[in-house]
C-alpha cells in the first residue's frame, strides 16, 4: 500500500536542478515526459506539421533531457532526420509518451489535425551512445469518434505477462480508453481495439478546470493525472495533480470499473500548465509546458510506502 507524503508546497522536494525562469534550456513547450534512466528523460512536443514543409526542417518532435548531476539539465534534441518513419507520415502534435520495456515506447499523437486522425506511434529508441535514433515500428489509428482529443497516456505490463496495457485519456470529457499490445507482436504494432472503460470525475477538485486530463502516468497500482485550466492566458493557468484507484496491470479490475471514477486531489499549482508527468522509482516528476514556448522541469513529489 502506497500513500503520498503530505507537504505544503511541492518545492519542498527537489529532484531536478532548480531552473531560473530566464535561463530555461528547454526552448520548446513539451507535452509529455517519460523516464529513460535515473538521469535521462524523454520529452515529446506538440509541434504542428505545416503542409508542404520538409519535416526535416521543422522543430524536433523528440528530445532527451539529461541531468548531469552538477545542477544542470542538458537537452539533446533528436533531429527529425534521425527519426525513421518508414512509410508512415511524420509525427504531428505529439501529446504524450510512455515506456513499454527496454528501448520500446509508445507516443501519443493528437486526435485530429488537418484532416488526419491521431495515431499511436510504436517506436524503438537507440540511446545517444549508439547514435541516438528513433525507429517507428508501426502507427496505429486512434478512435475516430467526433470530439475526442486524447492528451494523456499510461502504459503497464499486464500481470498476465504476455502483453502491455495502454490507457489513453480524452482532455475534454475525461474518458479513459484501453487497449493492449502483445509482446510478441510489438514489431508489428498489433493492438487490440480501443474501448472506453470509465470516465474521470473531477467535480471534487478545487478551483476551475476545463481539461480533466492533460497527462497520465501509472505508478504502484494507481493512475496519476493532471487536470488543467487553460484559457490562453498564462496568468490564469492552473493545474491539479490527482490520483485514481486504477491498477493498469490488472485487466480484471479495469474491466469492472464503474462508469465514473472519482479523482482524489493531491496538489494544485497556480500559474503552471502541467503537461509533464513521469516517475523515478517511487517519486513523481512534474513538469510544466508554458504558452511562452518554453518548458520547466519543476520539482518532484515522493510517494512513501
Amino acid at each position: 500500500m502506497y500513500k503520498l507524503t503530505s507537504c505544503l508546497a511541492i518545492a519542498s522536494y527537489i529532484t531536478f536542478p532548480a531552473l531560473a525562469a530566464d535561463s530555461v534550456p528547454i526552448t520548446q513547450a513539451f507535452s509529455g515526459l517519460e523516464t529513460i534512466s535515473s538521469t535521462e528523460y524523454f520529452a515529446v512536443y506538440d509541434e504542428k506539421h505545416t503542409l508542404g514543409n520538409d519535416p526535416d526542417t521543422e522543430p524536433p518532435r523528440f528530445s532527451v533531457i539529461v541531468n548531469n548531476g552538477e545542477g544542470q539539465l542538458m537537452v539533446n534534441d533528436i533531429d527529425n532526420s534521425k527519426v525513421d518513419y518508414g512509410n508512415q507520415l511524420p509525427a504531428n502534435d505529439l501529446e504524450g509518451i510512455c515506456r513499454l520495456s527496454d528501448n520500446h515506447y509508445v507516443a501519443l499523437e493528437s486526435s485530429y489535425y488537418q484532416g488526419n486522425y491521431g495515431r499511436l506511434l510504436v517506436l524503438d529508441y537507440t540511446p545517444a551512445n549508439q547514435q541516438q535514433t528513433i525507429t517507428i515500428k508501426a502507427a496505429i489509428d486512434l478512435p475516430t469518434q467526433d470530439g475526442l482529443n486524447f492528451e494523456g497516456i499510461a502504459c503497464e505490463e499486464s500481470i498476465v505477462g504476455e502483453s502491455y496495457n495502454i490507457m489513453i485519456g480524452d482532455r475534454n470529457s475525461g474518458q479513459l480508453w484501453l487497449s493492449k499490445i502483445l509482446k510478441e507482436q510489438f514489431d508489428y504494432g498489433v493492438l487490440a481495439p480501443f474501448h472506453q472503460v470509465t470516465t474521470v470525475d473531477t467535480s471534487s477538485l478545487n478551483g476551475s478546470i476545463n481539461r480533466p486530463i492533460s497527462e497520465l502516468h501509472s505508478l504502484n497500482g494507481k493512475i496519476y493525472g493532471f487536470a488543467t485550466f487553460d484559457d490562453g492566458d498564462p496568468a490564469s493557468f492552473r493545474s491539479v495533480l490527482y490520483q485514481l484507484d486504477i491498477d493498469l496491470t490488472d485487466e480484471s479490475q479495469i474491466t469492472n470499473l464503474p462508469p465514473t471514477v472519482v479523482s482524489e486531489q493531491i496538489i494544485t499549482t497556480e500559474g503552471n500548465k502541467m503537461e509533464g508527468l513521469t516517475a523515478l522509482s517511487s517519486t513523481l516528476l512534474l513538469g510544466s509546458s508554458d504558452n511562452d514556448g518554453t518548458s520547466n522541469l519543476l520539482n518532484s513529489y515522493p510517494i512513501e510506502d
